[in-house]
């Protein structure tokens, strides 16, 4: 891990970090992981999460992705983890939290999608196996983000409330101990309600304390 700076001096982060690229290293399948969030630009501290770009040949990918449990039990003994799905039409991020605590955030990407983007500015090619996603790095270190639409800010704020009432909704259910990973046989969280319709439970706190507001969750 030479080429993150600092990461010494967080061991438990190092030491996950070099065993997700191990795994991911001699798999043929993975063209590239990359290394992105407060650790590529060293200013990651104890509460930091690793933030890990992992990107497949495009004839490979649903089968690197559907393997995210897998991956995630050869990388240690995970307290929690979950696919984020509260997001219309799903996500390809992967949530772990291992002991110590440390949380690992795995997003899997096809290899045609790594173009040039603010997004990749700043992150570190820990595997490069194609050559080309270093070029993707230098070239996106100073473009700068696009100015969003109206619409794309609209669309944002739906976003943040569905994740807002989706995670409360998994606060309540781990508090309350109706939700519990042995629910389940490969010890996932079980996916939470989308955006449409009720909470999960009706009578729960909404945590939205915007005067005159109607949780974006709710129903109308």
């Amino acid at each position: 891990m030479d080429n993150v700076p600092g990461i010494d001096l967080l061991p438990a982060h190092c030491a996950l970090l070099e065993r997700a690229v191990d795994h991911f290293r001699n798999d043929g399948r993975v063209t590239a992981v990359i290394l992105g969030g407060s650790l590529a630009r060293s200013i990651a501290d104890f509460y930091s999460d690793i933030d890990l770009y992992v990107v497949a040949r495009d004839g490979f990918f649903d089968a690197v992705f559907d393997e995210r449990n897998a991956a995630a039990l050869a990388l240690g003994s995970p307290l929690f983890r979950f696919t984020v799905d509260a997001i219309p039409g799903g996500s390809r991020d992967y949530i772990i939290t291992y002991p110590g605590p440390v949380k690992l955030d795995l997003m899997y990407h096809r290899e045609s999608e790594i173009v040039p983007a603010p997004k990749w500015g700043g992150c570190v090619a820990l595997k490069d196996a194609s050559g080309l996603i270093e070029d993707v790095l230098v070239r996106s270190r100073d473009l700068a983000p696009p100015t969003p639409t109206s619409e794309e800010l609209l669309e944002l704020d739906q976003n943040f409330w569905t994740l807002a009432g989706t995670c409360s909704g998994r606060s309540c259910a781990a508090s309350s101990g109706r939700r519990s990973t042995e629910s389940t046989p490969s010890g996932e969280m079980p996916s939470c309600p989308r955006s449409t319709g009720q909470p999960e439970d009706p009578t729960m706190d909404t945590g939205d304390s915007r005067p005159n507001s109607t949780p974006r969750w709710r129903s109308a």
